[in-house]
């Protein structure tokens, strides 16, 4: 397997709950070679220099506790 690099377009839609219980929900996409936006299935997603991380669905969707230290998310996909 490789490391592709990938046209990610992540939308967030932000719920906003309790001061204690935040949560970023989301749903991340890559685009094919025609242009269409399909789900992206497997990724990682985590704040940087935390052990918060989630994995997306097959859908492309995750849920996501928010970070009181770290205001970076990442993601990650590794394809073949």
């Amino acid at each position: 397997m490789k490391f592709n690099k990938l046209s990610i377009l992540l939308i967030l839609c932000f719920i906003i709950g309790s001061n204690y219980a935040q949560k970023l929900n989301g749903t991340i996409y890559e685009y094919d070679k025609n242009g269409q936006m399909i789900p992206l299935e497997s990724a990682s997603i985590y704040w940087l220099g935390t052990t918060i991380g989630c994995i997306s669905n097959q859908n492309g969707k995750f849920s996501l506790e928010r970070s009181n230290t770290s205001n970076m998310l990442v993601i990650r996909y590794v394809g073949y």
